[in-house]
C-alpha cells in the first residue's frame, strides 16, 4: 500500500484513433513531491495530466492514487484537483462564493465553508478580496482564486496544467514564488504540466521530459540538466549543442574526432569507438580572437546581446549546426559578425553521450 499522496502511473498508453499519444508510461511520485512533465506541444504531458484527473480514460494502463486503483473512477470521485491554463472564475460569484462553490456541493457545514474559504485565501494571500468579481481581478489574482478553489477541498494531489502560460513575465516569476511557497506549506503532491524548461527547473524536485509520448528523462532538475540521458533532452532543457562526434579513445584521457579535430576530453569507458554525441552547453564554451591549437576555429555568424550576456552563433568546418556560445557581458567587449575566432571549453564540462541515445 502506497503512503497518502502518491501518484503511480503504470504501463499507460492512449491512442486518438490512429495516433499514439502516450506510450506504455511508468510514473510514480513520492507523497508531496513537486513532479513536473516537460515537453514540446503535442508530445503527450497534457494527455497524461488530463488521465490522472480522471477526465480521459486510458486506451491501457493503470492509474493508482494512494494505493488505489482509479483508472474508471470518474474525476469528481478522485481526491485531485486541477488548475487548468486559463481558470474560468463564475462572473456571477464573488471570490468568496468561487473557492466555496465544491464545498457546497459537498455539503459542507456552513460554518466550516467559511473557515476553510477564508484560510485558502490567506493561503494564497488573497485576503480581503472575498466580495471582489472575478472582473474586477488581475489575471494574476484570477489564477490564485483557481489556486485556493483547488485547494479548498485539501487534495492529496494537485494538477497543473500550464497555469502561468497565459500570464506576463513578471507575473510569471512571481507566481513561481508563491507555488513554491504553497508547495512548501500545503503539503501535496503537485502534477505540473509544462513546455517551459526554465519553470520546470525553477520549481520541480523531479523532472519528467516528454518526447512523442514517452519519458524520455526522469530525475532531479540537475541531473537533467548536468548530465541529460539523451540528445532531445540536452536539447530541450537548456538548449544545449549537440554535435555528432566520432570516439577515438574512452577513458578518462579519451579523445573524440570532431569534423577535422581532435578533441582530448574523457570519455565514460562504456562508449564504444565510433560515432557518439557531444554535448556542450552554451555557457561552458569560451570564445577567444586568437587560434588556439586545442580549440575549434570558425566565423562568428550571428550575435545578440542578451542583458546579463552575448550570445553567439559560430560557424565550424566540418560541423553542420553553428555551436551556440553565450558569455557573460561583464567587461567583456563583443565580438563582431564575420570575425574569425576559436572556440574552447574546460574538458571535464563537455558530455559524450552513445550514438543510440
Amino acid at each position: 500500500m502506497q503512503a497518502a499522496g502518491a501518484l503511480h502511473v503504470k504501463d499507460l498508453t492512449h491512442h486518438y484513433g490512429a495516433v499514439a499519444a502516450l506510450s506504455e508510461v511508468n510514473l510514480e511520485t513520492k507523497p508531496g513531491e513537486f513532479v513536473t512533465l516537460l515537453g514540446p506541444s503535442g508530445c503527450g504531458k497534457t494527455t497524461l495530466l488530463r488521465i490522472i484527473g480522471g477526465f480521459i480514460r486510458p486506451s491501457s494502463g493503470r492509474v493508482l492514487l494512494h494505493g488505489e486503483d482509479v483508472t474508471a473512477v470518474p474525476p469528481h470521485r478522485r481526491r485531485v484537483n486541477t488548475v487548468f491554463q486559463r481558470s474560468t472564475l463564475f462572473p456571477h460569484l464573488d471570490v468568496f462564493e468561487n473557492v466555496a462553490f465544491g464545498l457546497r456541493i459537498s455539503k459542507v457545514p456552513e460554518k466550516e465553508v467559511a473557515r476553510r474559504v477564508l484560510d485558502a485565501l490567506e493561503l494564497v494571500r488573497l485576503s480581503g478580496f472575498e466580495k471582489r468579481l472575478s472582473h474586477e481581478l488581475s489575471g494574476g489574482q484570477v489564477q490564485r482564486v483557481a489556486l485556493a478553489r483547488a485547494l479548498v477541498g485539501k487534495p492529496p494531489v494537485l494538477l497543473l496544467d500550464e497555469p502561468l502560460s497565459a500570464l506576463d513575465l513578471a507575473i510569471r516569476l512571481e507566481m513561481e514564488e508563491e507555488l513554491r511557497r504553497l508547495h512548501r506549506e500545503v503539503g501535496a503532491t503537485f502534477v505540473y504540466v509544462t513546455h517551459d524548461q526554465r519553470e520546470a527547473l525553477a520549481l520541480s524536485d523531479r523532472i519528467a521530459v516528454f518526447n512523442k509520448g514517452r519519458i524520455e528523462q526522469l530525475a532531479t532538475p540537475a541531473e537533467i540538466y548536468r548530465h541529460p540521458a539523451s540528445p532531445f533532452t540536452a536539447r530541450f532543457v537548456g538548449d544545449a549543442n549537440v554535435i555528432p562526434v566520432e570516439v577515438a579513445a574512452a577513458g578518462h584521457d579519451g579523445m573524440v574526432l570532431i569534423g577535422e579535430h581532435r578533441v582530448m576530453m574523457p570519455v565514460p569507458s562504456g562508449i564504444a569507438r565510433g560515432p557518439a554525441w557531444l554535448v556542450l552547453r552554451p555557457e561552458t564554451l569560451r570564445i577567444l580572437n586568437a587560434p588556439v591549437s586545442t580549440g575549434l576555429q570558425g566565423i562568428v555568424r550571428d550575435f545578440a546581446y542578451r542583458g546579463s550576456g552575448h550570445a553567439y552563433r559560430v560557424a565550424i568546418c566540418g560541423i553542420a549546426e553553428p555551436i551556440k556560445a553565450e558569455i557573460a557581458a561583464e567587461g567583456v567587449t563583443p565580438v563582431a559578425v564575420g570575425s574569425a575566432v576559436t572556440v574552447t571549453w574546460d574538458a571535464a564540462s563537455g558530455l559524450v553521450l552513445p550514438k543510440g541515445t
